[in-house]
């Protein structure tokens, strides 16, 4: 499978006139790979987890899980680009990654300690918290193993397929973990565990081949160049940030004024959005390390991947009828028209990415690209608020998918004058 996906990408890639196409074509093939495996692992142990633990129980790990996915975005903070940006451009100079590792790394463990600070206030200021403490605790130290993560690392050296054979490790430790150790209700404690072995055993194994085949070496960091490494990657932590706050919070008002059923219908369309945004997301991320030593040549990756963007809304709207009704019964039959208009997500995110993270962020414009994402997302959200309370479910779908095409555009105008500006520089 990974050889045809490679052979493929590989032409295409090849026949649009880049160079390095073999490069580009393995990485997307890895990453393509990896994003099968993270809907097929779970397709394995949902169905057993389910039915050995309570639903309570069960809705106690959901709840912990979520909770926890911004106390790692602290920790996280943007490196994946910006860390990942450095790598690539440098990748030459041994000794400069090894400072880079090694900031990066020490800059992450300095922002832990601010994160770990905010779930303690959380977990004894907020009763539904509190009841979960110790999950909360254990799923916090799971994410501590993205201090020591290289996934960025191997991305900036265009050695993604690293990523791919680690993560199939830790996917399949968990599987067979989740099976001996989790066997009945009382064990729902452990699962938060028995996924932070597999993923301190994947660390380790990235580490020993960085240091081994990469050469790779810690060097004590410099004061200064930690905070100059966390201040570097703000502008990036606030854009992921507030777009994914200004989702959760749009959600939540439909959830307050239109109810819980129409939570359910808009999850219902998001999750088939979701799969086909972030295969396209495969795109991008293969890209960008290339794109960081090849800024000239942008324009062709754009039109591989908003062309590849609108295919995939379109069918995927033109499909909305009969995905859904297969899928889930009949009372979901107002899903249809939601997925008919959320399918063109992807196309308008894709403009988001293509000239937001893979052209502000590799011309050092990121501060741009946060206050023209920060804007968008409080605009988004004030209509938001107006389009479900008179529209209901349809109305915030339709404000989500313009609000996503508005902050690429708008993106898309702001890297045309960068480069028009770069390019009167260096004449």
């Amino acid at each position: 499978m990974l050889d045809f996906i490679f052979q493929k990408t590989r032409n295409i890639i090849e026949n649009m006139g880049l160079k390095n196409s073999k490069v580009l074509a393995q990485n997307f093939a890895a990453l393509s790979i990896l994003q099968f495996l993270s809907y097929f692992f779970p397709l394995i142990t949902v169905p057993y987890l389910t039915r050995v633990m309570t639903m309570e129980h069960y809705g106690f790990i959901a709840l912990a899980n979520a909770s926890i996915i911004y106390f790692a975005a602290i920790i996280d903070f943007g490196f994946a680009f910006s860390g990942t940006k450095k790598i690539a451009e440098n990748r030459e100079d041994n000794l400069l990654i090894s400072k880079i590792v090694s900031t990066v790394v020490v800059a992450k463990m300095c922002l832990s300690v601010i994160s770990f600070i905010g779930l303690l206030v959380l977990i004894y200021t907020v009763d539904v918290f509190a009841e979960i403490k110790l999950l909360m605790l254990l799923f916090f130290f799971l994410n501590t193993a993205r201090i020591f993560s290289l996934d960025w690392f191997f991305q900036g050296m265009e050695n993604m397929k690293y990523i791919t054979v680690l993560n199939i490790f830790t996917r399949t430790i968990f599987l067979i973990l989740v099976f001996v150790v989790i066997k009945e209700d009382s064990d729902y404690v452990y699962y938060p565990m028995v996924l932070a072995m597999g993923y301190y055993l994947s660390e380790i194994l990235a580490w020993i081949i960085a240091i081994k085949k990469f050469n790779i070496r810690i060097i004590k960091p410099k004061s200064t160049d930690i905070i100059l490494s966390i201040k570097n990657s703000f502008d990036i932590f606030i854009t992921q940030i507030s777009h994914s706050i200004y989702n959760t919070l749009s959600l939540s008002v439909m959830g307050v004024i239109c109810g819980p059923v129409a939570n359910a219908t808009y999850d219902a369309a998001y999750k088939f959005v979701q799969a086909v945004h972030n295969m396209l997301l495969c795109i991008s991320r293969a890209f960008f390390p290339f794109l960081a030593r090849n800024r000239d040549k942008h324009h062709l990756y754009a039109f591989i991947v908003l062309t590849v963007s609108a295919i995939a809304s379109i069918t995927l709207s033109l499909l909305a009828k009969p995905i859904i009704s297969i899928i889930y019964p009949d009372t979901f039959g107002e899903s249809i028209q939601v997925l008919r208009i959320l399918a063109f997500m992807p196309l308008g995110l894709a403009f988001v990415n293509a000239y937001g993270i893979n052209f502000l962020v590799i011309y050092d414009k990121q501060a741009l690209m946060r206050k023209i994402v920060l804007s968008t997302s409080i605009l988004g959200f004030i209509i938001a608020i107006f389009a479900v309370k008179f529209f209901g479910v349809i109305g915030i779908t339709c404000t989500i998918v313009a609000t996503s095409f508005a902050c690429g555009i708008l993106l898309m105008f702001a890297s045309i004058y960068i480069k028009k500006k770069h390019q009167q520089t260096e004449l």
